[in-house]
């Protein structure tokens, strides 16, 4: 048995609403496993992020100020292909959810979620599984 401990799960959170992110980082602050290290505000400062902090996964609002979360994923997944990206969102539009699909993310998320599945859906897209809400994007592939 390995006693090497597991690389913590490094994670960005993309929400124009600072209050939004400061919320997020609270629930995800104590849980091991996951670090939160760093956010941004807007399209732009999601991709420079990224770009500088590599984290594992991003947490992105769909709806940003300068550009939408869907042209974040497609520019951040064009130049590190290997980052996942969530979108944590309080839009359940069939069209948003169909361009998440579209542009690569592994998840796609309400934001009325609790902080107990949320936490376990960014560990599941860490570990490779995809955790779009099945109802949500069967509607949307039905377009």
């Amino acid at each position: 048995m390995s006693l090497a401990k597991t690389k913590p799960i490094r994670l960005l959170l993309v929400d124009d609403h600072e209050v939004v992110r400061v919320g997020l980082r609270t629930v995800l602050h104590n849980n091991q496993g996951i670090s939160v290290v760093g956010e941004a505000g807007s399209k732009a400062a999601a991709v420079r992020a990224v770009k500088r902090l590599r984290p594992d996964i991003v947490l992105m609002d769909v709806r940003l100020p300068d550009g939408s979360g869907v042209e974040a994923c497609r520019d951040i997944l064009a130049s590190h292909p290997m980052t996942r990206i969530i979108f944590l969102t309080s839009f359940s539009d069939d069209e948003a959810v169909l361009a998440a699909v579209l542009s690569g993310a592994q998840g796609y998320i309400l934001k009325n979620i609790d902080s107990g599945l949320l936490i376990r859906s960014i560990r599941a897209v860490s570990n490779g599984q995809s955790i779009l809400n099945p109802s949500l994007t069967q509607r949307a592939l039905n377009l």
